[in-house]
């Protein structure tokens, strides 16, 4: 079936058992990666965040693109959470407390 969209340039994909929104190449590679890294890592509130972007990516017949912001947000917030060992803060209160935490 994803051959035959692929082929047919069809933005859409099975995936277990659901037909989701299929970006670009570079997208699908990245989102990939994405949740590869966040799986080994241990971070599953954060792939979990990933995976509803991309559920509000795939909505029909329009796709929830706040939503998909919103939860992509969320996945960001939650890596610098682990990654500066603080719990609680918003993603902008990290920022200012952890200046060097992006390059």
């Amino acid at each position: 079936m994803n051959d035959f969209f692929r082929e047919e340039e069809i933005g859409w994909k099975l995936v277990d058992g659901r037909v989701v929104s299929r970006g670009s190449e570079d997208f699908e590679a990245g989102i990939e990666r994405a949740v590869v890294a966040l799986q080994e890592v241990g971070y599953q509130t954060a792939k979990s965040e990933i995976h509803q972007a991309i559920v509000d990516l795939s909505r029909r017949p329009e796709p929830d693109l706040t939503g998909a912001i919103q939860h992509a947000m969320a996945a960001m917030e939650c890596v610098a959470r682990e990654y500066c060992n603080d719990p609680q803060p918003t993603f902008g209160k990290l920022i200012g407390r952890y200046p060097d935490m992006l390059p």
